[in-house]
């Protein structure tokens, strides 16, 4: 109730403490700031593709709109998830894309072929996509994931059972005058964000209980817009987003008088009455993340599942698996 104090200073106090309690147990971002290889059209001088890390170039699409088309029913098949571009020369990516890039670019960094082999995709766990960019095979993706659980223990280091496997892979894979380093997999939190990525991501073209009762937008709202903080809205705000407006621009909407035919009343059984806006929390998004389910770190480190979370008032308390 603190959250619509009429007193400034505490009802500010209230929002930054369940703010900070939602940095805390809920996250929509992956971890690992992928490397992006990009042809660059703006980098004529460069024989080579650009690789650099997400973050250094891309950025989420200046036309907002196109999250709003991705949520569509229709306009998602012509988006198809990109709604990433380069900082320069303006081309799209998906999420999809840029995580497939950097884990391959992350094998690749660990590949050692001997000259006695053909070069190519020594590394059978990643295959040419029909766009010639790279796709992570699903079997060998599904094992990764089912394996999260039982390859860290609860310190977040390797087990026995995760050194064990690679040594012997390595063996094998030595066999046949190949060497490969699986050391990457012992990193926790890009395993974090593999086991996300199969059980999280919001696939770019949906599925038909998104638009259960008839309705054409996404019900998960997914994509959703990055944002550098975790932001408590009310129906106003809420509104205005779906609009593409820009988040700063209404930050303080709940005092628009306008939007009063939105607020709740709730009769409590002394007889008295008070007027309160139904409101959401969006937890920080990082850019390439905007497909991602909110979901709860510790709870998927245990169990190794989806573990969607939709935060907010008890109208908007209603999916939590």
């Amino acid at each position: 109730e603190a959250l619509f104090y009429s007193d400034d200073r505490k009802r500010k106090a209230a929002r930054d403490a369940l703010i900070s309690y939602i940095d805390k147990v809920v996250c929509a971002s992956y971890g690992t700031d992928f490397v992006v290889t990009h042809n660059c059209g703006a980098e004529k001088e460069h024989d080579r593709p650009v690789m650099m890390p997400m973050h250094q170039i891309l950025q989420e699409v200046e036309d907002k709109s196109t999250l709003r088309k991705a949520q569509h029913q229709d306009h998602c098949l012509d988006i198809k998830g990109k709604v990433m571009e380069c900082r320069h020369c303006r081309k799209t990516f998906s999420p999809s894309e840029c995580i497939n890039m950097g884990v391959s670019h992350l094998r690749q960094q660990t590949l050692t072929l001997t000259p006695m082999r053909d070069h190519g995709h020594a590394n059978s766990d990643i295959r040419d996509a029909p766009d010639s960019s790279t796709v992570m095979k699903k079997e060998w993706l599904d094992h990764a994931v089912i394996r999260h659980p039982f390859d860290f223990d609860e310190e977040g280091r390797p087990t026995e059972a995760l050194k064990q496997q690679l040594h012997m892979t390595e063996a094998v894979v030595d066999e046949a005058n190949e060497q490969i380093s699986h050391k990457w997999l012992h990193d926790r939190n890009l395993r974090r964000d593999l086991l996300h990525f199969v059980y999280d991501e919001h696939d770019y073209s949906h599925r038909a209980a998104c638009f259960n009762g008839g309705k054409a937008e996404c019900r998960a709202n997914l994509p959703e817009m990055a944002s550098e903080d975790s932001i408590i809205f009310d129906n106003g705000a809420i509104d205005a987003i779906k609009q593409g407006l820009r988040v700063d621009d209404h930050r303080d909407i709940s005092k628009d008088n306008s939007n009063r035919e939105k607020t709740i009343q709730r009769h409590y059984l002394n007889g008295k009455v008070e007027q309160k806006s139904q409101y959401m929390i969006l937890p920080k998004r990082r850019n390439g993340s905007q497909f991602l389910n909110q979901h709860s770190l510790p709870i998927s480190d245990v169990l190794g599942c989806n573990t969607n979370v939709t935060l907010g008032d008890p109208s908007h308390t209603f999916y939590t698996t």
